[in-house]
């Protein structure tokens, strides 16, 4: 079993991941405030640290921005993040029952090479 080291965001700095993961989505504040219901102006008070996050709204925020609450969480260097293409396949998969899910991840076998003798997949 190996271990995976998570450094934290302290609470402070959460604003601004907010703003840069809407960035990194390509979306105004317009758009996220109407996605959500909310107004841009609220948003805007979210990114600048005037407005608190809670858990409800940052879960619905990490659905519109398609990344993970975790994302807003963490510094920007953590590893097993998904991009926002994979977090699609993963959103899409979710919503499977189990037997797609299975045959979508044979398909996917399918398209990863094998490794060589000498442990390179090239």
């Amino acid at each position: 079993m190996t271990a995976t080291i998570v450094y934290f965001v302290p609470m402070e700095k959460l604003p601004n991941r907010v703003r840069a993961m809407r960035k990194q989505a390509g979306m105004t504040l317009v758009e996220v405030g109407e996605a959500l219901g909310l107004t841009h102006t609220h948003i805007s008070n979210i990114e600048r640290g005037v407005r608190k996050l809670d858990l409800d709204t940052m879960e619905k925020l990490a659905r519109v921005l398609r990344c993970s609450v975790a994302d807003f969480l963490t510094e920007d260097h953590f590893p097993y993040r998904n991009s926002p293409l994979q977090q699609v396949v993963v959103d899409n998969m979710a919503q499977m029952d189990e037997r797609d899910q299975q045959r979508i991840a044979d398909i996917t076998t399918t398209f990863v090479p094998e490794p060589r003798r000498d442990g390179t997949n090239d």
